[in-house]
């Protein structure tokens, strides 16, 4: 639901401000840090930052012991420092241009609820993958 959100602001803001005016690539980094937030699967800046870095210059994430992955930079990098500036500066200013404005109400959970209210008993398995397909086909998947 974070991309969903993300993507959602990024339309809400560019139908208010010019594309020459704010570039797209730290704009979509600002609304995915502002998503994570709003959808309540906040992820600290400096990894936001870390990982549009890393992708911009084509790397990929280094595994951690615990299985998991993260982007790696350096936090004293001139790089990592006049883009993390620029995200806090973008994210006020996207903050203003929604008004402040953060719901979303997603298509998706208002079909989960009409599907459950509608197949239940021993029609509950079809309801279950018509579910995962519609969640899909709502996600764009």
């Amino acid at each position: 639901m974070v991309v969903a959100t993300a993507a959602a602001f990024l339309a809400r803001f560019y139908t208010r401000v010019s594309l020459g005016r704010a570039g797209w690539d730290t704009l979509a980094s600002v609304a995915f840090f502002l998503a994570s937030k709003t959808e309540e699967h906040h992820r600290p800046l400096k990894y936001i930052v870390a990982a549009t870095l890393s992708l911009n210059a084509g790397r990929t994430p280094v595994e951690n012991p615990r299985g998991s992955s993260r982007y790696q930079y350096d936090d004293g990098d001139p790089n990592f420092l006049e883009l993390r500036k620029a995200m806090l500066y973008w994210e006020e200013v996207m903050l203003r241009t929604l008004c402040f404005d953060l719901t979303v109400d997603h298509p998706n959970w208002t079909m989960m609820r009409c599907l459950e209210s509608s197949w239940k008993g021993e029609r509950r398995v079809d309801g279950d993958r018509l579910k995962k397909v519609a969640w899909h086909f709502l996600g764009d998947r």
